[in-house]
């Protein structure tokens, strides 16, 4: 949920940042001002962090205001009490791969973290006797121009040992094959349609599996890597590598791979080239009836 004209409050230990709160505009253009926190709070960047890390952040935020600072013209034909911002928000993230970022003021050892953020934002109205009540779709999905409901964002954040800001975001969209919409670099943006312009890291969308859930096998497409011997190592959640095969291959290529060894549960499937160096690393959850 981003909301331009706020002052933003962070708190910084040895081991996490965490995003607190705000004071300012409140979301869809509303006009007031509001002093809003989050509650829990939502992670921004744990330390130490190292390859293969993976964890889950659950945050949330609610803004209660009266109904009488909305114009009439807002509340549908709404006459409530009060009225609030529900967000709610959880977070995946996997650090799925490392090595060197190239980037138009220098030169980094960085590794990568995908964030998978699924949000929830609703607006809700208390009116007499039925208390709270849900007012999302009646209200047309939004207010003042802003976006309501469900939602899914993808984000692969850069990290260094030289700042405790990313040294760079890739913003992608989840319903076009991770597509690239924006990369936003420190401390300059820019906004491209071709990742590959800019960062070395053209595998983004190299590595994919399907069906995930698996139950008995799994399609291993390979794409846009150079021809060539790739190894392909699954390891389970807590990182303990127990599986590994070696391919050669040569334009897009799918593999179907028996996982009927392996118990349910998550794995990473990680692709590296004959260097060593990772292309990339999926998550597949494979489950048994």
């Amino acid at each position: 949920m981003e909301i331009s004209g706020t002052e933003q409050y962070m708190k910084s230990s040895t081991s996490k940042i965490e995003y607190i709160g705000y004071s300012g505009n409140a979301p869809a253009n509303l006009g007031f001002k509001v002093n809003a926190v989050f509650n829990p709070s939502e992670i921004l960047r744990r330390a130490p962090m190292k390859f293969f890390d993976n964890s889950v952040t659950n945050s949330a935020l609610n803004i209660t205001f009266p109904a009488s600072i909305i114009p009439d013209s807002l509340l549908g034909g709404f006459k409530p009490d009060s009225i609030r911002i529900n967000f709610k928000s959880n977070r995946v993230d996997l650090v799925d791969a490392w090595g060197k970022m190239n980037i138009p003021n220098g030169s980094f050892d960085v590794l990568r973290e995908k964030r998978t953020n699924f949000t929830d934002t609703k607006i809700e109205v208390k009116l007499p006797i039925v208390g709270w009540f849900d007012a999302t779709s009646f209200l047309g999905g939004g207010a003042g121009g802003a976006s309501f409901g469900k939602d899914t964002t993808v984000q692969y954040h850069y990290f260094s040992n030289t700042a405790k800001e990313p040294i760079a975001v890739v913003s992608v969209d989840p319903l076009k094959n991770d597509s690239v919409l924006t990369v936003t670099f420190k401390p300059i943006n820019i906004k491209i349609t071709d990742i590959n312009e800019i960062l070395d890291v053209a595998d983004v969308n190299s590595l994919s599996l399907y069906p995930n859930p698996a139950v008995n096998e799994v399609n291993i497409k390979v794409s846009d890597v150079p021809t060539g011997n790739y190894n392909l190592v699954v390891y389970n959640i807590l990182g303990r590598q127990i599986m590994r095969k070696s391919y050669y291959i040569n334009g897009n290529t799918v593999i179907k791979e028996d996982v009927t060894a392996l118990p349910k549960g998550n794995f990473l499937f990680s692709l590296s080239n004959s260097s060593g160096k990772i292309i990339n690393t999926k998550r597949l959850l494979i489950i048994r009836p």
